[in-house]
């Protein structure tokens, strides 16, 4: 068995709120040859990643331009993400050149699987940010989401707010 087959073995058996930090150390005993692959195939399957976010940055920056397609992304590109009202923006790996997808994850983050991966709140609304993404570190269209790893934003704003409504008003 090679490196990278063991790495996907351990990835594969490890639930997605922890498989970032599994492939954070993949990748960090991987060449970076190696790293790239397992940055390209895995990447777009790990949820929560805040924990290891500043680790996957180093991890892109190591290993350069990060795809799995031949396509190429356009730039600059507008590119959106769903997150939480407070959250810093800035941070975040994950953006999507599509709304529909971040509109779509927006939801997500209001739904059980939020509480299954400990990201759900009840004290603030997910919004979509939208940005315009000079540079990138990588671009990842598997499970079609088109997701851009941007090495420079500008122009950052909110592009809408998922107005969430507590079940009691609902009920009124």
């Amino acid at each position: 068995m090679t490196d990278i087959d063991r790495f996907d073995h351990q990835l594969a058996i490890v639930d997605s709120g922890q498989r970032a930090g599994v492939l954070l150390d993949a990748c960090r005993s991987a060449s970076v040859d190696e790293a790239r692959a397992l940055l390209a195939h895995w990447f777009n399957i790990c949820d929560a990643l805040a924990p290891w976010r500043d680790g996957l940055l180093e991890q892109f920056q190591r290993c350069g331009y990060v795809t799995d397609t031949d396509a190429s992304l356009d730039l600059p590109v507008t590119v959106y993400r769903a997150a939480w009202a407070d959250d810093d923006p800035r941070l975040g790996l994950s953006w999507t050149t599509e709304m529909d997808d971040a509109q779509r994850f927006a939801r997500i983050l209001t739904g059980p699987r939020a509480w299954f991966l400990g990201i759900r709140r009840d004290d603030v609304d997910p919004v979509i940010w939208t940005a315009t993404c000079h540079a990138a570190y990588g671009y990842i269209v598997g499970r079609n989401e088109n997701e851009v790893i941007p090495a420079e934003l500008t122009d950052i704003t909110v592009a809408s707010v998922l107005v969430t409504v507590p079940k009691a008003e609902v009920a009124s």
